[in-house]
């Protein structure tokens, strides 16, 4: 660790590059390196392309826009509800945020516009998630939050184009895609989305994507030993 600041948010030197984190965040700086954008196995097909608009949803410390942009995207759009997410964000991606090749968006997604609790677990700042109206735990703290849907973002910003969305957004990706029908079923973008934050993601995002455009073909990613099953960690579909 290089320094840290009285926000918490913390500067860390790995492999040779530097990287701001949340407090708590330093844990997933160990980890090995997860790609959710270069290439599917079976098929071989790039996820990111190069002149991408990409929608990247729980952009988290800029991490998955950096490897976007790296793989050749012309627009990041990175959504990020977590204030102690969007600090470290902007300090890792001050340059390509004023060269416009980054827009930040300072909420949440879902299904519809609302104004909702944001839990924050003090060990894990990647896994700050939506209360969905219930009170924070007591345990954890609790910030208030704006939500919208990726349509609304989509008519605001005028984007003539969706070409990839990402979503990891700790049990809102169910609701986050109804919120996405438009999008989805105009521009048909490719998909990378967490299927394992909740026990009905692995039957109902499939059939959520499938209910907005029968031709999308699903690829499951990693998977997770839960117990005695095997669960999908990611489905892609393209």
């Amino acid at each position: 660790m290089v320094r840290q600041e009285a926000d918490g948010s913390q500067l860390w030197e790995v492999d040779s590059r530097r990287v701001w984190v949340p407090s708590g965040g330093a844990q997933w700086l160990n980890a090995a390196p997860f790609s959710r954008y270069r290439v599917l196995d079976t098929t071989g097909e790039v996820l990111v392309r190069p002149g991408d608009v990409v929608v990247d949803c729980g952009a988290y410390n800029g991490d998955s826009a950096q490897e976007a942009l790296e793989l050749g995207a012309k627009l990041v759009v990175s959504i990020e509800p977590s204030p102690r997410n969007l600090v470290c964000l902007r300090r890792n991606l001050e340059k390509e945020i004023a060269e416009g090749r980054i827009l930040v968006v300072e909420k949440g997604v879902w299904d519809r516009e609302d104004v909702l609790v944001l839990e924050q677990p003090s060990d894990n700042p990647a896994h700050d998630h939506i209360a969905d109206g219930q009170a924070a735990s007591p345990k954890q703290e609790s910030v208030t939050v704006t939500l919208t849907t990726i349509d609304q973002l989509v008519e605001e910003l005028k984007l003539d184009r969706v070409d990839f969305i990402k979503m990891d957004i700790e049990g809102a990706e169910q609701r986050a895609l109804l919120g996405a029908k438009k999008t989805l079923a105009k521009f048909r973008p490719r998909l990378a989305v967490a299927a394992y934050h909740l026990p009905t993601d692995a039957d109902e995002i499939p059939r959520i994507v499938r209910s907005i455009w029968p031709g999308y073909q699903l690829e499951c990613g990693r998977c997770l030993v839960d117990g005695w099953r095997i669960r999908p960690h990611l489905y892609y579909f393209h």
